[in-house]
C-alpha cells in the first residue's frame, strides 16, 4: 500500500523586485524653502506679466530659467540631487547638464496630459505652490505587457495598478527617469499650481555614451565623413 505524501510547507518565502522604477523625492526644509518660494513667486509673476485667470489655463515659460539668477538656489540644490542620484546608479560619465528649465503656471481646473521628456536622462519636478487638490502627479506604468492580460481587479493595490499617485507640497523636489510617463490631474484647488520642471542629460553624450559598448574584430581605418549631403 502506497503512502500518502506528506503535504509540502514552505520554509521560506519572500518577494523579489526585477527592474524597479526609481524616483526620488527631496523635501526641502521649510525655513528655507518658505521664503526662496515667496520670492519665486512674485519673481514668476512679474515676469510673466501675471498668472492666468481663465479656469483651467496652463501657462510655460521659456526653458531657459536655469540661467536666471532668481533661481541659482535652486539649480546648485538640483545638480547635487542628481549627482547624488548618479552615484547611486553608479553611472560613469564625465558630467551631466540641465537642458532646459521652465515653470509651469496652473489655474484652477487646468491637468498637464500624459507625457514624457525625450533625450534626456533625468526629469525633475520642484514645486512652489501645490495647493490642496492641486497636489498630485501621475506616473503611468512604463510596461506594455499587463495591458495584454488584466483581469479586473478585487481591490485596486500598488501590485495590479497602471498608474500611480504621487502627493506632493511646496518645498518638494521630485526627480525620475525621463523616459517615464506621467500627467497631472486638474488643478481642483481654488489657487495657482506653480512648478519648475528641469531636464537633465549627461555632457559629451555623443563623444563618450552613445558609441557602441562592443569591440569589432576587423580594424577599419578612420575617414572623414560629410555630414551634409552635398546638393548637385
Amino acid at each position: 500500500m502506497t503512502e500518502n505524501p506528506a503535504r509540502l510547507r514552505a520554509q521560506a518565502s519572500n518577494l523579489v523586485s526585477l527592474f524597479p522604477t526609481h524616483l526620488w523625492r527631496t523635501r526641502l526644509d521649510p525655513a528655507t524653502s518658505d521664503p526662496f518660494n515667496r520670492s519665486l513667486t512674485d519673481w514668476l509673476r512679474a515676469l510673466t506679466g501675471g498668472f492666468p485667470a481663465e479656469p483651467g489655463a496652463k501657462v510655460q515659460t521659456e526653458q531657459n530659467l536655469h540661467r536666471a539668477p532668481e533661481l541659482a538656489p535652486l539649480v546648485a540644490f538640483a545638480n547635487e540631487a542628481v549627482a547624488s542620484i548618479l552615484d547611486f546608479l553608479k553611472a560613469r560619465h564625465d558630467g551631466f547638464v540641465i537642458t532646459g528649465c521652465w515653470a509651469n503656471l496652473g489655474a484652477p481646473g487646468s491637468p498637464h496630459k500624459r507625457h514624457s521628456h525625450p533625450n534626456n536622462f533625468l526629469s525633475g519636478v520642484y514645486y512652489v505652490a501645490a495647493p490642496a487638490g492641486g497636489d498630485v502627479i501621475t506616473f503611468h506604468d512604463p510596461r506594455p505587457q499587463p495591458a495584454i492580460i488584466s483581469p479586473p481587479p478585487a481591490e485596486l493595490v500598488a501590485a495590479n495598478a497602471g498608474k500611480a499617485d504621487l502627493r506632493v507640497a511646496a518645498g518638494d523636489l521630485v526627480l525620475f527617469p525621463a523616459w517615464l510617463f506621467h500627467s497631472v490631474p486638474a488643478n481642483r484647488s481654488g489657487e495657482h499650481r506653480i512648478s519648475i520642471a528641469f531636464n537633465f542629460m549627461f555632457r559629451h553624450f555623443e563623444e563618450t555614451m552613445s558609441p557602441p559598448r562592443w569591440q569589432g574584430q576587423v580594424p577599419v581605418e578612420e575617414q572623414t565623413v560629410c555630414a551634409t549631403p552635398r546638393v548637385g
